[in-house]
């Protein structure tokens, strides 16, 4: 009886590991990397996560909309058979060098729209499970949980 009780906590303390493990691994080992880009020194999915925490206290949408605008910006240049100067390094785009540009400028929002998902399903798994605690009355505090779920 003692063995089979042992081998029960066992597989469940294993199992909780193997899932502990899947469910706090890095948000962003499921995103893309960034493009490189001689401008963009040392753009990781770390180096933006922590600058989106610092700039604007982890709200990703004025990091998302700023890239997006970016990138419509360059379109509609580029249609107009414009050129953009890169002022950091000096460099003059137009034609088949701004098209690149544009579409790795795409991959960055891509992956920035990635990053962001990640975060806001974390918040959202916090804001859930932050609910499923007992109140001091000891009922479960429901603030965390969507009202659809209350019903």
């Amino acid at each position: 009886m003692f063995d089979r009780l042992f081998n029960v906590r066992y597989l469940a303390a294993a199992a909780g590991l193997l899932l502990t493990g899947l469910v706090s691994s890095p948000a962003s080992a499921q995103c893309e990397p960034f493009p490189e880009v001689k401008w963009w020194k040392n753009l990781s999915h770390d180096s933006v996560t922590q600058y989106v925490a610092r700039k604007h206290q982890g709200d990703w949408q004025p990091y998302m909309d700023k890239w997006l605008r970016q990138y419509n910006t360059l379109k509609d240049i580029a249609g107009k058979d414009g050129s953009v100067v890169i002022n950091s390094v000096q460099v003059r785009l137009k034609g088949k060098q701004l098209d690149d540009y544009i579409g790795l400028v795409g991959k960055r929002v891509a992956v920035t729209r990635c990053l962001k998902s990640q975060a806001d399903g974390e918040m959202d798994k916090q804001a859930y499970s932050l609910g499923q605690f007992e109140t001091a009355s000891g009922a479960a505090d429901t603030s965390g949980v969507p009202l659809q779920a209350i019903d």
